[in-house]
């Protein structure tokens, strides 16, 4: 393929594939555009955040097409809110299109989303086109006029959003916003648990009363010895205050709860584990930090640690040995 073409990300909704996306996808490329679109378009119960950020990773620019069907998808309107935070996470340029709506309709599932300028399926395909082809060659002939520019504009917004983040981490109102997102994680545990019970009963135990500190759920066990092992999943918020996050975090840990054959507690038996801290992106979005001080969102943080649990109750089932640490 040609060096030098701008590369499209194109994310979109399966329904919307025969009688817009495609004939769109082909106009672009005939405009000379490297078009990534993915046939099997975005994946219904998955991160919307997730998916559209691992496609932008090795494009340009999104060309994300919102319509009835785009968000009748169940994402939530956080996630659709948190989509254009991608431009300073990814340092990327995200179009919106709207397909089959009007700015009513957008506004009644994201007003960040409305507010934000977009080309209208409704004025037809060429005039999408020619939309999206001056969007593009605008921001091109910026980079190529004066790069340091660029540069600088989009350090200045990162270190607004930095400086708008450390502000809030201080405050009341950062601690609430945080202990807000502390029991949007939790809801996700409990009805990720939900969905994926079965023979295994999968049971969550939560801290006591209205502020969320802990949250854990019980897999598969065995007997070793005098002693009895469940394997467990638990996230614990640390040094939270009411006024200030500063040394807040959030740490998953896996390990196995350890007893004796009566079920008195021993000891916890540590396999692994992560610590992520909170941290404050546009419109005071919280997300989590890594150690690599990369952001996640809670949907993904829980995703991650349910798929890791979920092997070693696979090697507790099958008898397969776990190595692991008293603590």
């Amino acid at each position: 393929m040609p060096e030098g073409k701008i590369k499209l990300f194109l994310s979109h909704a399966s329904e919307d594939k025969d009688d817009f996306v495609r004939p769109l996808r082909d106009r672009l490329d005939e405009e000379g555009f490297n078009v990534w679109y993915d046939e099997e378009a975005l994946i219904v119960g998955q991160s919307l955040l997730g998916q559209i950020s691992a496609g932008l990773k090795s494009a340009d620019y999104g060309i994300v097409v919102l319509s009835p069907h785009f968000f009748a998808k169940k994402w939530t309107q956080a996630e659709l809110d948190g989509l254009f935070t991608l431009e300073t996470a990814e340092r990327k340029i995200i179009i919106p299109v709207w397909h089959n709506l009007s700015e009513a309709d957008v506004a009644g599932y994201s007003p960040i989303i409305a507010a934000r300028k977009a080309c209208v399926s409704s004025q037809g395909l060429d005039r999408v086109v020619a939309d999206i082809v001056k969007a593009t060659a605008f921001v091109e002939r910026q980079k190529e006029l004066d790069p340091v520019k660029t540069l600088f504009a989009t350090l200045n917004q990162t270190a607004a959003l930095k400086k708008r983040s450390d502000q809030l981490r201080g405050t009341v109102e950062g601690a609430q916003l945080v202990l807000s997102e502390i029991s949007n994680l939790f809801a996700i545990f409990e009805s990720k648990i939900s969905e994926i019970r079965g023979e295994l009963p999968l049971p969550v135990e939560s801290s006591p009363g209205s502020q969320p500190r802990w949250i854990m759920v019980q897999g598969p066990g065995f007997r070793e010895s005098n002693a009895q092992r469940i394997l467990t999943l638990s996230f614990e918020i640390k040094s939270f205050a009411q006024n200030s996050v500063a040394m807040t975090t959030l740490k998953q840990t896996i390990y196995f709860e350890n007893s004796d054959l009566f079920g008195h507690f021993l000891n916890m038996g540590l396999i692994e584990g992560d610590s992520y801290s909170p941290a404050f992106f546009e419109d005071d979005k919280v997300m989590w930090l890594d150690k690599e001080r990369k952001p996640h969102e809670s949907a993904e943080i829980v995703s991650k640690a349910l798929e890791t649990f979920g092997r070693y109750a696979e090697d507790v089932l099958n008898d397969r040995q776990i190595r692991w640490q008293s603590v």
